[in-house]
């Protein structure tokens, strides 16, 4: 008998990994696009910037989730963090994180959504959508510019890029 019970006990155990594990997997489609356009948009950004200061480029799906980031040789680890706030500002919120950081100061919803989203943090400009007919397939973002040349300007060039390879796909 006690062996027949923890025979069920572990049955039981396997049966709740199992569904926890599958469970895992069943979430929502994300949009995103190919990690070579990705990387060749990062690229872009990075190449149209070199001479004004060391920067990183990151390139996220529709949920924020990394593709692609290239830091330049002497970024610091806070590029990459500012790079990838920004990303996600501009990806989630589908607008570029310029915008956030004009408006959130006085848009109460848009305050309480970054928030509720401590990967969002305070928007600082630098990020910008890829939108593709309408739908968001994510955003490019750029930290580090320095010699008065602005994060954004900087992120331009990676996110023409990446439109140019996604027309011609």
């Amino acid at each position: 008998m006690t062996y027949l019970l923890r025979r069920s006990a572990a049955v039981l155990a396997l049966t709740f990994v199992a569904a926890s594990a599958s469970a895992q997997d069943t979430g929502p489609a994300v949009h995103g696009i190919p990690v070579r356009i990705a990387i060749e948009g990062a690229q872009a950004s990075l190449a149209a910037c070199a001479a004004h200061g060391h920067i990183t480029v990151l390139v996220v799906d529709e949920a924020g989730l990394p593709i692609a980031m290239l830091s330049d040789n002497g970024a610091s680890a806070l590029t990459q963090r500012l790079a990838a706030s920004k990303a996600r500002i501009a990806a989630k919120l589908k607008m570029s994180s310029a915008e956030a950081a004009s408006r959130y100061k006085s848009d109460d919803q848009l305050m309480f959504q970054l928030v509720m989203d401590p990967q969002m943090g305070i928007p600082l400009p630098g990020g910008l959508p890829i939108m593709v007919n309408g739908v968001s397939q994510g955003a490019v973002a750029v930290s580090g510019a320095a010699g008065g040349l602005h994060d954004e300007q900087c992120t331009q060039p990676g996110l023409d890029r990446i439109q140019q390879l996604l027309a011609a796909k």
